[in-house]
């Protein structure tokens, strides 16, 4: 004997008017019940595709990425002073872990280094205000960086003035002005992000040695 389900009229209505000739309420009720399981069912099978998506998304994303090297602080002080070396501006010292002060003249580089980001193929430097804040007619900016080939190391020397202008087109970010140098598609050429025009080119040097 089958069960009896007592539905309200507004239900019993309802289902009237999805019925299809001489349906019966039961009828109606199966097709809901099978069209509601179908649709279910596929909301399963969707929601599966987009995890597997996802999960290979992410194990692919761990594989391709480019491992951060740890800093090496002893590395790049022997980088910074490979700079002076190639500069051959006479003896000097480095002083503050990150100035190059010569003793022949009253000429001063700010030596900043930059490890190579794969990823997005750019270098990026931050200078402390309380440099750029003060910086004077005898002081250089020294953008050290890790070459593409991640072994080799180059620079980029501005003179006193341009790196003046470069910090006026900086944002700032807790204090310190953000320099960024990427290689651009409609040129493929080294441009700063800040001052596109620089001829990067043109001022780049290959550390000796």
């Amino acid at each position: 004997m089958s069960p009896i389900v007592r539905i309200s009229d507004a239900t019993y209505e309802r289902l009237e008017s999805h019925a299809i000739g001489f349906d019966t309420p039961s009828n109606v009720i199966e097709r809901l019940i099978d069209f509601y399981e179908s649709l279910t069912g596929k909301l399963q099978n969707s929601d599966d595709k987009l995890q597997n998506t996802s999960s290979k998304i992410s194990n692919t994303s761990r594989t391709t990425k480019y491992s951060k090297r740890p800093r090496d602080i002893e590395k790049e002080r022997e980088l910074k002073i490979a700079v002076g070396n190639t500069l051959n501006w006479g003896k000097f010292e480095l002083i503050s872990n990150s100035v190059i002060k010569f003793s022949s003249s009253e000429k001063k580089v700010l030596c900043n280094y930059s490890s190579y980001s794969p990823e997005q193929n750019r270098w990026f430097w931050g200078v402390s205000s309380k440099y750029w804040s003060n910086w004077g007619d005898k002081f250089y900016l020294a953008l050290l960086m890790e070459n593409e080939d991640r072994e080799s190391h180059s620079f980029l020397l501005l003179q006193p003035n341009e790196a003046s202008y470069l910090f006026t087109k900086c944002s700032e970010s807790g204090g310190a002005k953000k320099i960024n140098l990427r290689v651009y598609k409609n040129d493929d050429l080294l441009h700063l992000q800040e001052w596109q025009e620089y001829d990067v080119k043109k001022n780049i040097k290959t550390i000796n040695g």
